[in-house]
């Protein structure tokens, strides 16, 4: 049966070094260090995983986004859409948002950009 190895003795200064730091509590400090470094890495790992999560959801809205827009596309080229209509929903939609926003502008360039190209500078 093989023995474990032993650590050599230690002389006499860091036997007191070592047990006046045991004496202070530093030694307990440590551990209970390293006990709550774990705990942040679990919890850093939750929030890791919640972002995922997150960032999966979001995907799956911009899907929902890019299919309802592609519908709308289709539509706006085979139905007459007034832009100036598309402009009064626009404003009404984004009135609540705060001006420094720019909303309004964003919302009406992404409206814009759904009308057939030929008819970008028509008002139908």
């Amino acid at each position: 049966m093989a023995t474990e190895p032993t650590s050599p003795p230690l002389d006499p200064q860091t036997e007191a070094l070592m047990q006046r730091l045991e004496a202070s509590g530093f030694f307990q400090q440590i551990r209970d260090l390293e006990e709550n470094l774990g705990k942040i890495s679990e919890a850093i790992g939750h929030i890791g995983k919640a972002t995922v999560s997150r960032l999966d959801a979001m995907d799956n809205v911009l899907l929902h986004v890019l299919a309802v827009e592609s519908i709308i596309a289709v539509m706006v080229r085979t139905h007459t859409v007034d832009r100036a209509a598309v402009k009064d929903a626009v404003d009404r939609i984004t009135a609540d948002l705060p001006k420094e926003s720019q909303a309004s502008a964003s919302v009406l360039a992404i409206a814009d950009g759904l009308f057939p190209k030929t008819d970008n500078k028509s008002d139908n």
